[in-house]
């Protein structure tokens, strides 16, 4: 399963997360005003440009790190995790 493509955004004005297009499309809608919800809605519509940043992070730390080096294997470890947590498939 893919998502839908990056940017998205979210809308304050209209309560909803979109996509960054002229012809935005909605993705969610936040019911609620309280600050701490549209925060995690700044963070759900920030997901695909973290996604992305995360997996050439790991592409780089895995050609430029020791891979035999404890700390290393762990950080792409916990890098591999998020990716395919993000991706449906873990």
């Amino acid at each position: 399963m893919t998502h839908t493509p990056g940017g998205w955004l979210y809308n304050d004005a209209e309560s909803r997360i979109e996509t960054d297009e002229a012809d935005a499309v909605s993705l969610a809608l936040i019911y609620c005003d309280d600050p701490k919800y549209r925060a995690n809605a700044r963070l759900i519509a920030a997901a695909p440009c973290l996604l992305e940043a995360l997996t050439i992070t790991r592409s780089q730390v895995a050609l430029l790190g020791r891979l035999t080096d404890p700390v290393t294997s762990d950080v792409l470890s916990i890098a591999d995790a998020a990716i395919a947590k993000a991706r449906c498939e873990s």
